[in-house]
């Protein structure tokens, strides 16, 4: 299942992936990925593995020695983007991944994610805004399952998704039953 959360700014989609990561490991998903927040001065990247927040981009134009790419208001640091694309390749049941936008649409940034849902993960969240949304559903393979989230909805939302892999969590253990 490809879940694609979208919605306006401020509506809470990033933190409802975040729950829904740790929510799925919590009843036996192997959840990989990650999701970004804002702090006053950039981003920083959240690991749903744990671990501290690392520094993914900053607002203001980082030291000269410090290799980095500029898009629209942020500066993002090269060495993080690395080390995020490769946390897209653990091993895991369903790769969170907070928020793919025109940079990945037209083939930078984390892109490295399509290939990883396209292919590998059997299971994907992905947080996009809706202003990108075509862009980036163009990229996949196969249909994802599209939700907008609102302030109103988001906790409908969150149940939605939690009830559909439960009942795909019971669906793989029945198939494992040996009934001999």
């Amino acid at each position: 299942m490809h879940i694609i959360l979208t919605g306006e700014q401020q509506v809470g989609k990033t933190t409802l992936a975040w729950k829904l990561g740790n929510d799925l490991r919590a009843i036996g998903f192997r959840t990989v990925g990650f999701v970004t927040r804002q702090v006053d001065d950039g981003l920083v990247l959240q690991n749903l593995a744990g671990g501290e927040p690392v520094r993914i981009a900053y607002t203001d134009r980082p030291g000269k020695d410090i290799k980095h790419t500029q898009i629209g208001r942020y500066f993002f640091l090269d060495d993080v983007l690395r080390f995020a694309g490769h946390m897209l390749r653990w091993p895991g049941d369903v790769l969170v991944v907070d928020e793919m936008g025109l940079w990945e649409a037209s083939g930078g940034g984390l892109i490295d994610a399509f290939d990883e849902i396209n292919s590998r993960v059997p299971h994907s969240i992905v947080v996009v805004r809706k202003s990108v949304l075509p862009l980036i559903k163009s990229n996949y393979h196969r249909e994802p399952m599209v939700i907008e989230v609102t302030t109103r909805n988001r906790e409908q939302v969150y149940h939605a998704v939690m009830h559909r892999f439960r009942q795909f969590r019971n669906t793989e253990e029945l198939g494992r039953i040996n009934y001999h």
